[in-house]
């Protein structure tokens, strides 16, 4: 499996972190998934889902390390 360089793909470092901090929540990982309900879709915007699915990617990426 190809090494995945992860720090080029990351634009803006803390940003969905700070947005889920100023909705509440007390994690990205709850936040991403609150995101991407589909009874909030109309609600955000397609770059917060697009930051969401990047969450849960590196969740997954993560998880597959340990």
């Amino acid at each position: 499996m190809p090494k995945l360089n992860i720090s080029k793909a990351i634009k803006k470092p803390g940003s969905f972190s700070a947005q889920a901090k100023r909705a509440g929540y007390k994690d990205s990982k709850s936040y991403a998934k609150a995101v991407l309900n589909p009874k909030n879709a109309k609600k955000t915007t397609a770059k917060t889902k697009q930051r969401a699915r990047f969450v849960q990617t590196l969740a997954k990426v993560r998880k597959g390390k340990k």
